[in-house]
């Protein structure tokens, strides 16, 4: 039976399948919000809350445990923290701050129901800036504010704030040499889940239907453990199977979600190295980020514009659409932006430089 660095190595470290779960889990989360958005949140807790959960809230887990995996291998392959994180702000600010001024200064004014002084002057229209930062705001002035999900251009920028904290995490795991320990990496994994079950496991259940934020990190922690034991963990169509039964069980029993990063984690690296043939159109580039970044306002704002569309039309303007921006937003925002990574080492020479020009200061004072 091979294990995960094998199938790795077959397809060269770049199996097709993570490229094609990226675009699925994306599209997925679009196809989800269509029910809040169109019918509002009542009919999305009547519709979800009940057997059809688990189909619903596996998404984000198994995205984010994608999510640790791949970034773990980024991170073995940066020379440095500074690289890493410096290849972190690359990838995710600029196309998040592109599609923040776009929905602020085109999407906005057309649906806003203020006159255009006032959408532009008031306090909500500053501060939905403040989503280029990770300081997440859904609202822009008199905007959506008719919809059946109301006063919402974002809401799926929620999982910012959380993987925001994935970096920050594995950043901090990484300086304290955990992520290179297994053994310390798979403690901190159960120990993580454990205290997490224990603070949030006993409180009320609330009616998410997605699954708390908390549990995304989980996730995050459980992707990288599937990759620093890629040389022990078997590739089994049966092993994933009993994943996805295990995650489904897990996100059906109230109070369980918190034990469902490992089997979704296991079930999403499956699936990332079945490695099927190349598509010339999905895989011309990772537009997994974009449909991500452009679904949810698209979504609202075709309903704003006509809610009386049966939702199968929706869904036939919003999917190619989106698509659509996210090439764009690929080609001429993600793409080359890209680019600024050959000036990483530069900026990391600068700043180890002046770290250890404080050097000899920092010891000067502790000798007095």
């Amino acid at each position: 039976m091979k294990v995960v660095s094998e199938k790795l190595a077959e397809a060269d470290n770049r199996p097709s399948g993570f490229d094609f779960l990226r675009v699925a889990l994306a599209i997925s989360v679009v196809l989800v919000h269509f029910v809040p958005i169109k019918y509002g949140g009542a009919f999305t807790d009547q519709l979800f809350l009940t057997w059809r959960r688990p189909l619903v809230a596996i998404i984000l887990p198994m995205f984010f445990a994608l999510s640790g995996f791949l970034v773990s291998g980024s991170l073995v392959r940066s020379r440095t923290i500074i690289t890493f994180l410096g290849l972190r702000v690359i990838r995710i600010v600029p196309a998040l701050a592109v599609e923040i001024v776009l929905s602020a200064i085109i999407l906005g004014p057309i649906f806003t129901t203020y006159s255009l002084r006032d959408y532009f002057t008031n306090r909500l229209f500053f501060r939905y800036f403040y989503n280029i930062v990770g300081h997440v705001q859904f609202a822009l002035p008199g905007v959506f504010v008719n919809n059946p999900h109301p006063n919402v251009v974002n809401q799926q920028l929620w999982t910012i704030p959380w993987e925001l904290q994935c970096y920050m995490l594995i950043t901090a795991l990484a300086l304290l040499t955990i992520v290179r320990n297994r053994v310390f990496l798979l403690t901190f994994l159960v120990a993580f889940t454990l205290v997490v079950f224990f603070l949030y496991g006993r409180q009320p259940v609330d009616g998410w239907v997605s699954v708390h934020g908390i549990i995304l990190v989980e996730s995050f922690i459980a992707g990288i453990v599937c990759f620093q034991f890629k040389d022990k963990i078997p590739v089994n169509k049966w092993i994933a199977l009993a994943s996805l039964i295990l995650s489904v069980t897990f996100l059906y029993i109230p109070r369980f979600d918190y034990f469902v990063s490992v089997p979704a984690a296991y079930l999403t690296v499956y699936l990332g190295l079945l490695n099927p043939a190349r598509d010339r159109v999905i895989l011309s580039g990772d537009y997994s980020y974009g449909i991500y970044l452009y679904g949810f306002p698209i979504q609202q704002a075709i309903v704003g514009a006509h809610n009386n569309h049966p939702l199968a039309l929706d869904v036939m303007y919003v999917l190619p659409l989106t698509f659509s921006v996210a090439a764009l937003s690929w080609w001429i925002v993600e793409r080359p932006t890209l680019g600024l990574r050959r000036y990483l080492p530069v900026i990391e020479n600068i700043i180890m430089g002046r770290v250890m020009k404080l050097l000899p200061a920092v010891e000067k004072i502790q000798t007095q």
